[in-house]
């Protein structure tokens, strides 16, 4: 008699596990997809390097950051509904304020804070 015996085994119980196993295993696989900027939407990424770039020089034109950090606010919303069942939710929310504090430094023209916040936006959006 061997060790596994399929009628001690509910056929239905593999099939869900595998079936969940399949449905985990494609929303990781996803994320690269879900990241990307769907049509009428601003690709988070290219604001992102907009940011860096205009905050990079030595003296950056601060409408055009707040611009560029406030396209960015209004897009996060319909990014963030595509990334909430894979993304953590904690990084979700680290992005959220990451931008708020982007615009208070952008507000006061606080460069080095600017620098500072558009790092981490990075950083969190190369963990999501």
């Amino acid at each position: 008699m061997s060790w596994f015996n399929i009628s001690q085994w509910d056929l239905s119980t593999i099939f869900t596990v595998l079936i969940i196993t399949a449905v985990l295993g494609g929303l990781i696989a996803a994320n690269p997809l879900l990241k990307r900027a769907f049509p009428g939407e601003p690709s988070v990424d290219a604001l992102i390097v907009q940011l860096e770039t205009n905050a990079g020089k030595s003296s950056p034109d601060w409408s055009g950051l707040q611009r560029t950090a406030q396209a960015l606010q209004s897009g996060w919303p319909s990014v963030r509904k595509r990334l909430q069942y894979n993304g953590a939710k904690d990084d979700l929310r680290s992005f959220e304020l990451a931008i708020d504090q982007l615009l208070v430094a952008i507000a006061v023209e606080d460069r080095s804070r600017s620098l500072s916040e558009i790092t981490l936006l990075r950083a969190i959006w190369s963990d999501i």
